[in-house]
């Protein structure tokens, strides 16, 4: 959270298109993640 927050401080504009497709594709897998997850909850709960 800290990163995307101070991304505006970062002058080269290379890094910081770098970093916001770090933080586009870590979003990514951490929506996977949690649609995993929550699918895997709803298994066992049975519904």
């Amino acid at each position: 959270m800290e990163t995307f927050a101070t991304l505006h401080k970062v002058k080269d504009r290379k890094e910081r298109k770098k970093i916001r497709a770090a933080l586009l594709k870590y979003d990514h897998l951490d929506t996977l993640a949690l649609m995993q997850l929550y699918k895997f909850l709803r298994e066992i709960a049975g519904s």
